[in-house]
């Protein structure tokens, strides 16, 4: 699915009252990635040079959306695809599970087929978002 900033506000009213603050939009991947913010909960969204959506997935730890993104950068193919990434950034205190469970919706509005958590798995905890 091609990523738009329509596709971006709609995983942000996803994200309800987790949502911390919206992201100007796409950030690209570029070097230490130092110009993505510096959040511990966060869904990202990461597209291809062509705007595709090619990963979607989550950070709730003691580190930021920027080290998460620099791990994945590691691997060469992953290095050489992603261009852009959309950044749902979350309030500090959101659970853990709470930001599997946005992932895994986010990921499903975005018609994203990789691996993402289970409904069944993930817990709708903390939120009034409901599974469909």
């Amino acid at each position: 699915m091609l990523m738009t900033s329509s596709h971006y506000e709609t995983a942000c009213l996803m994200a309800d009252r987790d949502l911390e603050a919206m992201t100007p939009g796409a950030i690209p991947l570029v070097g230490d990635c130092v110009l993505l913010p510096e959040v511990g909960n966060a869904v990202y969204i990461v597209t291809d040079a062509g705007g595709d959506v090619v990963y979607v997935g989550s950070v709730a730890r003691r580190g930021t959306v920027r080290s998460r993104l620099a791990e994945h950068l590691r691997e060469d193919k992953k290095r050489s695809t992603w261009r852009d990434v959309w950044v749902v950034p979350l309030k500090a205190g959101t659970q853990k599970e709470r930001v599997r469970f946005l992932e895994g919706r986010i990921g499903r509005r975005l018609h994203y087929r990789g691996r993402l958590p289970s409904y069944r798995r993930a817990l709708n905890v903390g939120g009034t978002a409901s599974a469909a």
